[in-house]
């Protein structure tokens, strides 16, 4: 007797994820820095210019000077400062992200930022970790009483419908995919960004026939007769939300996918 079609889906879907994504969102992790780009030089710093990062203040020699010759100047922890090939002065944060420790740029009112190009800023790189701790995934719908640390994801079927028979039965099921990241109003920006992170490498999990043949979605068995798992649209825009039993707010953002299956009937 055939599997029903939402369960079979549902199941190829969470069981892919549950398998492939945590490595994902760590790999992510690990590549995501705050970096800030300085305007292109050589620079006129001004006397007793000072350029204050993350709370350190740095003493630059004035004059005429390269990128490269400032960022021998800079020496702050957690930050690497180079020149690039267009004559930059690229600041790099050194420190991945996590929960307790972003991976963030501060420029504050150093006499040297106008030289330089910079304003006083905060980077706008990711600084909250998508994988740190790994996530919770949900089949079904996402319980009340969220954990205030932890990325959630909730996997829902939206239904099925039969296609037209062609040696068998296709059917195609409807699924959102709920992605929740701990954050707040005073991390909006991040918080943001965050969630845009984690509903991406879900999209980069969930790709079709890597091994040519059925059953496929990333790149592994799950499901009999499961033939592909397609983005199809956003159905909530990335957004703040309030928890109300915890009165915490989160990073949201919901996703609509197709999973079709085909049912020889064996």
């Amino acid at each position: 007797m055939a599997l029903d079609y939402t369960s079979r889906g549902m199941r190829a879907l969470v069981t892919t994820l549950r398998d492939l994504l945590p490595a994902k969102l760590v790999t992510a992790d690990a590549s995501r820095f705050a970096v800030i780009a300085c305007k292109q030089g050589p620079y006129t710093i001004p006397a007793s210019g000072t350029l204050k990062i993350n709370t350190t203040t740095c003493t630059l020699t004035a004059g005429a000077r390269t990128a490269a010759q400032v960022a021998a100047e800079i020496t702050v922890s957690g930050i690497a400062a180079s020149a690039d090939a267009d004559g930059r002065l690229l600041l790099t944060a050194t420190v991945a992200p996590t929960i307790a420790v972003p991976s963030r740029i501060e420029i504050t009112d150093g006499t040297a930022n106008s030289a330089l190009g910079l304003t006083q800023t905060l980077s706008n790189a990711v600084r909250l970790a998508i994988g740190d701790p790994p996530p919770i995934i949900h089949e079904h719908e996402i319980p009340v009483g969220l954990l205030p640390d932890c990325p959630t994801i909730g996997i829902e079927s939206l239904g099925s419908k039969s296609e037209s028979p062609r040696r068998g039965d296709m059917a195609t099921v409807e699924i959102s995919i709920i992605c929740i990241m701990p954050g707040g109003i005073a991390e909006r920006e991040a918080t943001l960004e965050a969630v845009r992170a984690l509903s991406a490498e879900i999209k980069s999990c969930i790709r079709t026939g890597d091994g040519g043949g059925r059953a496929q979605i990333g790149g592994s068995v799950y499901g009999v007769g499961v033939t592909s798992c397609h983005h199809i649209s956003t159905i909530a825009d990335p957004q703040i939300q309030r928890e109300p039993k915890t009165n915490t707010y989160y990073g949201v953002v919901a996703e609509r996918y197709t999973i079709r299956i085909w049912d020889t009937g064996l």
